[in-house]
C-alpha cells in the first residue's frame, strides 16, 4: 500500500473549492437523468421529421390527437422509458408524442428560463439591440444553469430551430411558433403585453444563436462533469487508503513486536 499523510489530503482541497465557487455546481436540476434521455430521445424524431410534417403539429395544445396515447408517452417521458417512447414514434403517434413533451414542460412548475435570466428579456429598453441581449441571455444561461437544465433548454431550442428552418414562409412571418412557445420560457404577464413583439423578436434571436453558443457549452460541462467523477473516485480511494492506514498504527501500538516475546520450552 503506497504511503500516504494528511498532505495528500489537503492537496485536494484546492480543486474542491473551486467546483463549489462555480455557479451551477450544486443547484437542484429541473429534471432527472432519465426524463432527460427520455426528452433527447423524442425530440431527435421530432427534429427528423420536421420536414414532412411541417410546423402545424408541434406543440398545439387543444388540438385533435389520441388522448390515452398521450398519457402514456407522458408517463413515459417521466419515467425515462426511452424504449417505449421509441416504439411510440415509430408507431407514427409523433402528434401526440410533441403534445405530450408539451404537457411535461409545462407541468415543470417554472419557466425554463430563470426569472434572474428573462428579466434581461423582460425588462424594457429598447436601448439595447436585440441581438445583444440574446446573446447575453446565452451567456447567463450557459454560466447559470445546472447540467441538465443546460441539456434541456439547449435541446429545446435546437428543436424549435430546426422547426422554423423548415415553416411555410407565412407561418414564418407571423412569429406563430415563438409566440407559442413564450410560457414555457418566460414568465409572460399582462404589463408585457405592449412589448411582446420586442420579447418575441428577442426569443427567435435566441434560438437562432442557441445551437453555435450552448451546445459547445453542454460538452464543455460533460467533460467537467467527467473530470469531478474522477476527482471523486480519486477522493474516496485517498479516504479509504488513510482510513485503513490510521487503522492499522493503532492496531500496531497493541501488538507486541515480533521475537521480543520468546516462549520458554521446558523439558519433561
Amino acid at each position: 500500500m503506497t504511503h500516504l499523510n494528511e498532505a495528500k489530503l489537503i492537496s485536494l482541497e484546492k480543486p474542491i473549492r473551486f467546483l463549489l465557487r462555480v455557479p451551477w455546481c450544486g443547484k437542484t436540476d429541473i429534471i432527472t437523468d432519465a426524463s432527460l434521455e427520455a426528452v433527447r430521445e423524442l425530440v431527435t424524431a421530432l427534429r427528423n421529421n420536421v420536414q414532412l410534417l411541417g410546423q402545424g403539429w408541434v406543440f398545439r395544445v387543444g388540438v385533435a390527437v389520441h388522448q390515452g396515447v398521450v398519457q402514456e408517452i407522458l408517463s413515459a417521458i417521466h419515467k425515462g422509458q426511452t424504449r417505449t417512447i421509441r416504439s411510440m414514434l415509430d408507431a407514427g403517434w409523433r402528434l401526440e408524442s410533441a403534445q405530450a413533451l408539451y404537457i411535461f414542460l409545462s407541468n415543470l412548475g417554472k419557466p425554463l428560463v430563470p426569472d434572474s435570466i428573462q428579466a434581461l428579456v423582460l425588462q424594457n429598453d429598447d436601448n439595447i439591440p436585440v441581438d445583444v441581449v440574446a446573446t447575453d441571455v446565452l451567456g447567463l444561461i450557459q454560466q447559470e444553469l445546472p447540467e441538465k437544465h443546460l441539456q434541456l433548454i439547449t435541446i429545446l431550442l435546437n428543436l424549435l430551430d430546426t422547426v422554423i428552418k423548415f415553416s411555410p414562409a407565412d407561418e414564418l412571418r407571423g412569429n406563430t411558433l415563438p409566440i407559442s412557445m413564450l410560457p414555457l420560457f418566460f414568465n409572460i404577464q399582462s404589463q408585457h403585453m405592449q412589448e411582446w413583439r420586442r420579447i418575441v423578436t428577442i426569443f427567435v434571436e435566441l434560438i437562432r444563436k442557441a445551437g453555435e453558443r450552448l451546445e459547445g457549452a453542454a460538452c464543455i460541462r460533460e467533460n467537467v462533469r467527467l473530470n469531478v467523477n474522477a476527482l471523486t473516485v480519486t477522493l474516496n480511494q485517498i479516504v479509504e487508503e488513510y482510513t485503513q492506514i490510521r487503522g492499522n498504527r493503532v492496531m500496531r501500538r497493541y501488538l507486541a513486536p515480533i521475537g521480543k516475546y520468546k516462549i520458554k520450552c521446558y523439558n519433561m
